[in-house]
């Protein structure tokens, strides 16, 4: 009998042992470290788009992304207003605005400082500062007000500053999801050789400064989007 209980014990003492230095390990185990993330934004209106998040520091990183922009939203005029539709007409004036095919291109570039005291970047929450900048040329069609009018195509530069806020989790280890938002401020230039003035009727913005052949508008801006990613 007594040969029994040292020998539970024993065995008691090996496995509190063997909890406590399991335990132990899993206190001093150090978070995992991420060197950069892929990502896409699935919402992005009229873009493909990609971007890479660089980890720098333990609370900071930069991002850059370069994307498509296959569509674009413009000032309605007689010929297409109401024709949103669908689930941008539930949300927008159809009388303002329309949609307008387009090619070009946009990079964005943007500083994160993450603030969490317990997980390193690119986990938690972040702000910092983002620029972004976009070429557009839109239909050929979008100034003519008839069929085979003569006139420009309309071309549009347009750069934006904001400071944005976001929260980034990274889920099973390597999927990333990246929820954001920022305010601030973007200047647009839309020109074309042969505008008729109709560059002016086309641009979004309240503040215009036109001639006869481009315009010049500033707004504020806004935008929420999220982004899905691989972590690595």
């Amino acid at each position: 009998m007594k040969k029994n209980n040292f020998l539970l014990v024993i065995l008691s003492s090996l496995l509190l042992g063997f909890l406590s230095g399991n335990a132990y390990a899993q206190a001093e185990a150090p978070e995992r470290t991420y060197s950069g993330i892929w990502k896409v934004r699935p919402l992005q209106f009229g873009e493909y788009y990609i971007s890479y998040e660089n980890v720098k520091e333990s609370d900071q990183s930069n991002e850059i992304g370069l994307g498509f922009i296959h569509r674009s939203f413009v000032r309605a005029t007689e010929k297409d207003r109401n024709t949103l539709g669908g689930f941008y007409g539930n949300f927008l004036d159809e009388e303002e605005y329309a949609i307008s095919e387009t090619a070009g291109i946009v990079l964005r570039m943007s500083q994160r400082n993450y603030t969490s005291l317990t997980k390193g970047a690119p986990n938690g929450f972040y702000h910092g500062p983002a620029i972004t900048y976009r070429f557009i040329a839109f239909d050929p069609d979008l100034l003519r007000t008839y069929e085979n009018e003569t006139i420009g195509r309309m071309y549009q530069h347009v750069l934006a500053f904001h400071y944005q806020l976001g929260y980034q989790f990274i889920l099973a280890k390597h999927l990333s999801l990246d929820l954001f938002g920022g305010v601030g401020a973007r200047a647009k230039l839309a020109t074309a050789q042969l505008s008729k003035g109709r560059t002016e009727d086309r641009v979004i913005g309240p503040v215009k400064v036109t001639d006869k052949n481009s315009t010049l508008a500033g707004a504020p801006a806004l935008h929420l989007n999220l982004a899905v990613g691989y972590a690595f």
